[in-house]
């Protein structure tokens, strides 16, 4: 028994392993799998940062100050989200020329919501790096955390729903 077997018994039909399938049956390949599960991955990653941050750890701050222990968290999550950005970017550009252009080719639509999609992007690469950044810049922005972390999480919420509505785009004949 493989693994996407087993996922599906776990998760049931609707769940992660036909998304990552899907790329296979549909003639992009093993890389494309791989490509699209580690873009996935990274994903989780880098929104379940945000909202630990945004829900968790930024409240247990502000009740508890701790300039040292907040330090020393922005440290250890500095490189990872550097990590997480590069690898968003490079497997994103794979997704797009492997799938996102010949579905461009087939509806007007793609290309608009996928500028959105990299657009809203921008803005979370933008501000999750300042917020673990340490220049002046990213201290004021870290004033105001619950903020610049919320919208943050808003726009990776955007992004789901935009990557649902692309996928959900009919395929080129």
């Amino acid at each position: 028994m493989d693994a996407c077997s087993i996922l599906s018994g776990v998760v049931g039909t609707g769940g992660f392993s036909p998304l990552l399938l899907e790329a296979s049956s549909a003639g992009g390949g093993m890389g494309e799998t791989v490509s699209r599960g580690i873009h996935l991955l990274c994903a989780m990653l880098a929104v379940g940062a945000i909202a630990y941050q945004r829900f968790a750890l930024r409240p247990a701050l502000d009740a508890h100050p701790s300039p040292e222990l907040a330090e020393a968290a922005r440290k250890r999550w500095a490189p990872f989200t550097h990590a997480l950005i590069t690898l968003l970017i490079a497997t994103g550009i794979v997704q797009l020329m492997v799938a996102g252009m010949p579905k461009g080719e087939a509806t007007k639509s793609y290309h608009m919501w996928f500028g959105i999609k990299f657009l809203a992007a921008m803005g979370v690469f933008f501000l999750v790096s300042v917020l673990g950044g340490r220049s002046n810049l990213a201290v004021r922005f870290r004033e105001k955390g619950r903020l610049w972390g919320g919208v943050a999480l808003l726009l990776a919420i955007v992004i789901v729903a935009i990557s649902l509505h692309l996928r959900a785009l009919p395929l080129p004949e």
